[in-house]
């Protein structure tokens, strides 16, 4: 529960906490408007992995202000791991269609 949650110990208490919230609430709308002009205008197609992993890199470096570099690098670590196979699949699905395009 939230009022067991000792505010000061996970950072919430602090100024850079709530400044990195609103940075990544900026963030989150800049870059949905850039996205948006991306995929309008027919640049994005075949990067969605790369649009994935530059929202997350952002996030983690906004994110790095309150917990630190350390933290940031492991949850970096992280989300690699996790993310290298959708982001190989994706470039994969990619080459595959642009293959099935050009057979028909």
């Amino acid at each position: 529960m939230l009022d067991t949650i000792d505010l000061a110990q996970i950072g919430m208490e602090s100024g850079r906490f709530w400044a990195a919230l609103a940075t990544l609430a900026l963030f989150g709308i800049a870059y949905n408007l850039l996205i948006g002009y991306l995929h309008r205008n027919g640049y994005n197609d075949g990067f969605v992995w790369l649009e994935v992993v530059g929202g997350v890199a952002a996030t983690l470096l906004i994110g790095a202000i309150v917990t630190g570099i350390h933290t940031a690098i492991l949850y970096l670590l992280f989300f690699a791991i996790s993310g290298t196979p959708m982001a190989i699949g994706d470039i994969i699905r990619y080459v595959r269609a642009r293959s099935q395009e050009k057979d028909e």
